[in-house]
């Protein structure tokens, strides 16, 4: 589903400080899921965090690392392994059990549409 207003959303599309961003590193073992989910549309940076899973691997991993800001439903993740495109995130993602990310706690507008889009798909989805 496209933007509401393509130029208003570009110019939604605002930066997060640097003071809002830091990096955790996660271990994935051979064939475990990292138990979260992420939210992305092809105009929008990065990859929003949607859903956590209780069990999840990497929550524990950034627990460890960063008490104080654990992995929560509405972060985002800005880079993975120095890659910033949605596709070699994602490609990371799906190959790799080491990541490096640079972790936002404060969405754009843009991100914040993408969640919230994401999320009603989820809920007709699951209503079916």
């Amino acid at each position: 589903m496209p933007p509401p207003c393509l130029t208003c959303f570009r110019s939604l599309h605002l930066e997060p400080s640097p003071s809002e961003n830091f990096r955790v590193k996660i271990i994935r073992e051979e064939g475990k899921p990292l138990g979260f989910l992420v939210a992305f549309h092809s105009m929008v940076q990065g990859l929003v965090i949607q859903d956590v899973r209780d069990d999840s691997v990497a929550a524990e991993q950034w627990r460890r690392q960063r008490p104080e800001s654990p992995m929560e439903i509405g972060q985002a993740i800005i880079e993975i392994n120095e890659r910033t495109s949605l596709d070699d995130m994602m490609d990371v993602l799906h190959s790799s059990n080491e990541f490096d990310m640079l972790i936002s706690t404060t969405l754009t507008p843009s991100q914040r549409w993408t969640l919230l889009e994401s999320s009603k798909r989820r809920a007709r989805a699951a209503s079916t």
